[in-house]
């Protein structure tokens, strides 16, 4: 079923107290399907969405049902391929196929997603560059924010429980205590997601964070 032609147009539909419906029209051979958008900003993503090998009308409304435009970028910028998953018939390898195809085009589209993404596995800083060949070998897939959120924690305790000279024989409250003060103290870590991470006494975290742009095609940590 090839498609034939595409229709944009606009509603009024004030009798429902709907100010306009944004549109799409796809005329088949044999059928004819109406999307309605709530805004440009989501009629621009499901323009993108079926520029995507494989990804249709229905699968396109399918995402965009779940995720604002908002969070997909996000979504897409940061390899987030599980929560694009969460989307009714969207498997990993569509998901996977989206992030592939779209994430550079969404990345230099919206610069300021550089900032909603201090990680990005693309970075060749050692860290990263360990991180992710170690996290491909152990789960098959390119981590994505959430992973390295993860890792900064964990290895975040691990540090400031060596810094504490803490003993596998201490209570797990011992240990609390012992993490509290630390924390509390002059304690500060760098990660994959932040240089510079501290703590105050309510556990609140402060960093700079690591925020990735674009230069010639390559992601780099912006300075």
């Amino acid at each position: 079923m090839s498609l034939m032609q595409i229709f944009d147009l606009t509603m009024s539909l004030s009798f429902l107290e709907i100010s306009s419906l944004i549109s799409l029209i796809f005329v088949f051979s044999e059928i004819i399907e109406l999307f309605g958008f709530a805004t440009e900003t989501e009629l621009a993503r499901f323009k993108l969405l079926i520029t995507v090998s494989g990804v249709g009308p229905k699968a396109a409304m399918a995402i965009l049902s779940h995720l604002t435009p908002e969070k997909f970028a996000l979504a897409v910028c940061t390899d987030d391929k599980k929560t694009i998953t969460k989307a009714n018939g969207i498997g990993p390898k569509t998901a996977a196929r989206v992030i592939l195809e779209l994430k550079d085009k969404l990345m230099k589209e919206n610069p300021a997603a550089a900032s909603s993404a201090p990680f990005s596995a693309d970075a060749q800083d050692e860290l990263t560059v360990n991180f992710v060949s170690k996290y491909q070998e152990l789960h098959g897939e390119i981590p994505n924010q959430f992973a390295a959120d993860a890792y900064d924690c964990v290895y975040a305790i691990y540090e400031a429980l060596k810094a504490t000279g803490a003993k596998p024989t201490m209570t797990a409250s011992e240990l609390g205590d012992l993490l509290s003060k630390k924390f509390a103290g002059d304690f500060t870590f760098d990660g994959l997601t932040g240089e510079g991470m501290t703590w105050d006494e309510t556990g609140a975290v402060s960093k700079s964070p690591k925020g990735m742009v674009i230069e010639n095609g390559v992601y780099v940590t912006a300075a």
